[in-house]
């Protein structure tokens, strides 16, 4: 068994190479950046102690978190906008809805009760029927048992 590397397509070497490019070679540059800042403050500045390399860290380390605080208020505040436009629609929508829901009610309401009374109708007309028509000899019979 031979163990060959698969042949890598053009399209998917190149977009490695974009990969490298586009993001791995800006967040290592900008973590360099930050690192040598950390350091020229540490050791070039004049008053480098280390309340001074702290309060720099701390303000690096916050900065991010406040950038994303700003995006998720501004993504809030459309959503919040946005629902309110929407809730403001409602009203007149629910209110014809409403009144075409209860006039489908009503037609049906009306429609079952009228063949709910004709299935009556007949089932007890024909209920009836069989009862003459199958309980009448019975009926002679337990009226002749009955003058003996």
């Amino acid at each position: 068994m031979s163990s060959k590397e698969p042949v890598l397509h053009e399209s998917t070497v190149r977009a490695r190479r974009e990969a490298w490019l586009q993001i791995y070679l800006p967040v290592v540059f900008v973590a360099l950046l930050a690192i040598g800042a950390v350091v020229w403050l540490g050791v070039g500045g004049s008053m480098a102690d280390a309340s001074t390399l702290a309060d720099f860290s701390l303000a690096l380390a916050v900065l991010p978190a406040c950038v994303l605080g700003v995006f998720a208020l501004a993504a809030l505040v459309a959503l919040t906008v946005g629902v309110a436009r929407l809730v403001q629609g409602i009203p007149p929508y629910t209110g014809k809805i409403q009144r075409f829901a209860n006039r489908v009610y009503k037609g049906v309401d009306r429609i079952s009760t009228r063949l709910a009374g004709v299935v009556i109708t007949i089932r007890s007309f024909l209920a009836g029927l069989e009862a003459l028509l199958t309980k009448r000899p019975e009926k002679k019979a337990e009226q002749a048992d009955r003058d003996q």
